[in-house]
């Protein structure tokens, strides 16, 4: 954001927030319940995968 940008937004009373993303693996969140169930989720799956590898 540039100075005058700042300069302007204070002249009419503008505020702004920031949004916060979580990324997990290229996929982008917004909320960390979501990229957790998401994480989680492969982690289950992939030791899944490992285990029926593993009995043959």
């Amino acid at each position: 954001m540039t100075e005058k940008e700042k300069q302007l937004m204070d002249q009419f009373d503008i505020t702004y927030e920031t949004l916060t993303i979580f990324n997990f693996r290229g996929y982008r969140y917004e909320r960390l319940n979501d990229a957790l169930a998401y994480a989680k989720n492969e982690l289950a799956v992939n030791l899944k995968l490992q285990d029926s590898k593993s009995i043959k």
